[in-house]
């Protein structure tokens, strides 16, 4: 999902709520967002780097962190 679509989706919902983020897909535990970080993510590797790594073949992302 790109911040356009997060952003667009958002907009839809009462501003004063609590936004919480699931561990995984089956709702196993929940946790409040805390940090929001800029990033590079690897999709093949499935990692994320710091911006200031300039020899990572990946994309600018959002990381969401509880």
């Amino acid at each position: 999902m790109k911040v356009k679509e997060l952003v667009k989706r958002l907009k839809q919902e009462d501003p004063d709520s609590e936004v919480i983020l699931a561990s995984d897909e089956e709702g196993n535990s929940f946790n409040t967002l805390s940090v929001i970080d800029c990033a590079i993510y690897d999709p093949e590797e499935r990692e994320i780097y710091d911006n200031d790594q300039t020899d990572i073949n990946g994309e600018a992302a959002v990381v969401l962190w509880p």
